[in-house]
């Protein structure tokens, strides 16, 4: 169901990333991955800040469809897929911070790194 609604979303097939690991998307932009490994299967995600919109919708609704939470690894928190919750970790993202002001957001990632 989500390959076929993947395939769909993306307008094309996916790249073999491995043996187990597929990628929808763009390499520098949205993307989707799908890392299958014995019974199970992960969905990775990542939204492009520039235009973020209709990736969150389809991040949602992947979470709605398989009735799962989301886990945000910057901020190591889960959230339901809900649009409006998962807009405001969006916003509040490194990856936000950067699209406003890459100079401000990179001074902020080396103070915290020395």
């Amino acid at each position: 169901m989500v390959v076929e609604f993947l395939n769909e979303e993306f307008r094309g097939q996916p790249r073999q990333q491995g043996e187990e690991w597929v990628s929808y998307g763009h390499e520098k932009g949205n993307r989707v991955d799908l890392n299958f490994e014995a019974e199970e299967a992960c969905i990775f995600a990542r939204v492009d800040m520039r235009a973020p919109q209709a990736m969150l919708e389809l991040i949602c609704k992947i979470a709605e469809d398989l009735n799962c939470s989301i886990y945000i690894p910057e901020t190591r928190v889960i959230v339901e897929p809900l649009l409006e919750a998962l807009k405001v970790h969006a916003a509040n993202s490194r990856a936000a911070s950067f699209v406003l002001d890459p100079v401000a957001a990179l001074h902020v990632i080396v103070s915290k790194a020395n």
